[in-house]
């Protein structure tokens, strides 16, 4: 494999579920404007590296939410006045966000964990846009000549 070089690969495929020989798994079917490729795969394999969507073409509160149900958070308090949030999402990936009040006798730590969580979900639904957007529509740039 040394002379293989790694490629990230985005791509929004069509599945059903499907038992192959007493294994639970999944029918896949997607095109890539070349071809429209079918291949089955194990559940679990299918299940780690593809995430359910409610539209094909757009991104939904309830798929953001999905991704949220799975996402460890931690909170703690820093001083007298900070929430502190740390969100692991199922890919491993993290989002951290801090909120403070002003005065620490307005301190609340559920109030601050809300909005933490208003901000690491706003951005979570960016992120999922950035790879709806990739997988539905690849790289488009063209490479300048030298």
């Amino acid at each position: 494999m040394s002379d293989y070089k790694p490629y990230l690969c985005v791509t929004q495929v069509y599945a059903k579920p499907e038992t192959v020989k007493a294994e639970p798994g999944y029918r896949v079917s997607f095109s890539d404007g070349w071809g429209e490729y079918l291949y089955w795969l194990p559940q679990d394999q299918f299940e780690a590296h593809h995430f359910p969507l409610q539209n094909e073409d757009k991104l939904c509160f309830e798929d953001v939410m999905h991704m949220l149900i799975h996402t460890k958070v931690e909170e703690s308090t820093i001083g007298d006045k900070t929430t502190l949030v740390q969100a692991t999402l199922p890919t491993g990936f993290i989002f951290t966000e801090a909120s403070s009040c002003v005065d620490p006798k307005n301190y609340d730590p559920v109030i601050g964990k809300e909005v933490c969580m208003k901000r690491i979900t706003s951005e979570i639904w960016a992120y999922l846009g950035f790879v709806l957007q990739w997988a539905r529509s690849g790289l488009t740039w063209k490479e300048e000549s030298k």
